[in-house]
């Protein structure tokens, strides 16, 4: 439904001001994900900006489409974003998802306490038990984005509900979502994601800058009962114009595979938004 949304706004464009919007995100992280590329691109239809007044800057109403790849899934779908004011983006998302059937996916497990260990464990028990297949479904959900700056601080918080319904033929009714971190029902799961930054900003001129500070991530699978909470530091550096380079370090607190904070969650992704 998201992405036939977003064909029929995107024809509707014509008649308005419109502004294409492209974001690309390269990124590599220890751990879970591996390597992944995602791709959003589609149109902004400015509304309620005003000149004079920083919460209508930026404001409107964004239709794009979206694509994701990484070596064990694929994702493609559609994004409408609505931001009434400069402080708040209401986000509505959905994908069809396939699985490769390799690092990690789709393995199926006989019950949602299971615990499945590291990637190393899972890669053992896949090859142990054969019960390692291909899958494919949809998910869908509602994201909203609360942000705010005042002088150099910058403070953001983010909370989506997702529903996914996934599908293979190995045995078992869960499964674990390599990407989320989280074990989850076959047909149907709802993942709650919070994710909480505060930042500083040191300015090198208008357009340079780095942003630093600390970042927390929280899920939960409700049916599974499965819970992740990291939390670290980031730093971003903008060296002008589209392009941003982020690194991101958080400790595991809670994490049914890790019960250590070790190892730690590192990240690097390489951001292009114009």
């Amino acid at each position: 439904m998201i992405p036939l949304l977003s064909i029929f706004l995107t024809q509707a464009a014509f008649a308005v001001d419109t502004k294409p919007v492209t974001n690309a995100t390269v990124a590599a992280s220890s751990g879970r994900i591996g390597l992944q590329a995602d791709l959003q691109y589609g149109v902004r239809f400015p509304m309620f900006e005003k000149e004079d007044s920083a919460l209508f800057q930026g404001t409107g109403l964004k239709t794009l489409a979206t694509a994701s790849i990484s070596p064990s899934h694929g994702r493609v779908g559609g994004r409408l974003s609505f931001t009434p004011l400069a402080i708040m983006d209401v986000n509505l998302h959905g994908a069809y998802d396939q699985y490769f059937g390799n690092f990690q996916t789709v393995v199926g497990y006989p019950s949602a306490d299971f615990s499945y260990g590291t990637n190393d464990d899972i890669a053992e028990y896949a090859e142990e038990t054969g019960n390692q297949d291909v899958g494919s479904g949809h998910h869908y959900g509602a994201h909203v984005v609360l942000k705010a700056k005042a002088g150099p601080m910058i403070v953001l918080a983010s909370t989506d509900l997702t529903r996914w319904n996934i599908r293979s033929d190995v045995q078992g009714d869960w499964f674990f979502e390599r990407e989320k971190e989280l074990m989850m029902a076959f047909g149907g799961d709802n993942v709650v994601d919070f994710n909480g930054l505060a930042l500083y900003q040191l300015d090198a001129n208008e357009d340079r800058w780095i942003r630093m500070g600390s970042f927390t991530t929280w899920r939960k699978a409700l049916v599974s009962d499965d819970e992740l909470l990291r939390t670290g530091v980031l730093c971003s550096y903008s060296g002008g114009g589209a392009v941003s380079h982020n690194v991101v370090a958080q400790l595991y607190l809670k994490d049914r595979a890790y019960d250590t904070a070790f190892p730690v969650y590192a990240a690097y992704a390489f951001k292009y938004s114009k």
